[in-house]
């Protein structure tokens, strides 16, 4: 049996699940649950859509095909699980199942450090991720986090060293963001001429080194630089152009920020 996502044993009636499609009987459809360490759990036929094609199983579903549905149903003494999909939104649907994946791979980066240490991937869970899960939306954005700043993440825990190691390890391996553009477009005028222009921007360009200076055609500048961290880049952004406006005389200078973006 695979070992569960979450702390709990059981989803709650309203929850949304990942499930996986196993077999058609006569009136339902069996799932598997991989969150839940492959829980079973059934689906009426006349939940699976509200389309004329809810009589026709092998137009709607596919076999050992993942997909989204919600609990409706739950006997936890006699492990039974009622689910229904045909009330979800498309959107509700892919949301969820983007975050599974996000889930899926935090999870087998966990297994991954439970067989480098030789240990059980619930015993991992229960005396640190399942209590960092608390704290963050997802164990995904908590691993993501620790990649810059580790003992910030892990600091309250207590971790055997070898154990400490290879979590810092397989994080730094598996959860390094990907850097993206931050870019501000302006436009600057000036009426002492466009070499005034030039030697702003150079001042600029030397106090903040990271940036590159684009020429759009006048009278639009772009600024661009890049981090793996958005939120700081953004900020960082706003303090260059907060910079660029306080070494101007705004009787001579124009400075007008158009746009900050990602790119």
């Amino acid at each position: 049996m695979q070992c569960r996502f979450y702390r709990n044993i059981f989803p709650e009636v309203d929850d949304l699940v990942i499930i996986r499609y196993q077999d058609t009987c006569d009136g339902y459809v069996n799932v598997a649950l991989p969150e839940y360490g492959d829980l079973e759990g059934m689906i009426q036929f006349s939940e699976l859509t509200k389309s004329k094609y809810r009589n026709h199983v092998n137009k709607i579903i596919k076999l050992d095909h993942e997909d989204v549905a919600q609990v409706v149903a739950l006997d936890e003494e006699k492990k039974l699980i009622d689910l229904s999909r045909k009330h979800l939104k498309p959107n509700e649907r892919q949301e969820y199942f983007d975050l599974y994946i996000k889930n899926k791979y935090a999870h087998q980066a966990i297994k991954n450090m439970a067989k480098k240490v030789e240990t059980d991937v619930e015993k991992l869970c229960q005396s640190i991720f399942w209590n960092l899960e608390d704290e963050f939306d997802s164990l995904f954005d908590a691993f993501h986090q620790a990649f810059f700043d580790f003992d910030q993440i892990f600091g309250n825990f207590e971790i055997e060293p070898d154990i400490k190691i290879t979590i810092r390890e397989i994080i730094h391996q598996k959860f390094e963001p990907e850097s993206v553009q931050i870019r501000a477009d302006l436009e600057i005028k000036s009426l002492a001429g466009i070499s005034s222009i030039k030697t702003l921007l150079l001042e600029i360009m030397n106090q903040y080194s990271e940036i590159e200076v684009i020429y759009n055609g006048a009278p639009i500048y772009s600024f661009s630089f890049k981090t793996r961290e958005p939120e700081k880049g953004f900020n960082l952004m706003n303090q260059i152009v907060d910079s660029l406006k306080q070494k101007i005389d705004p009787q001579v200078i124009y400075v007008a920020v158009k746009n900050i973006y990602k790119i």
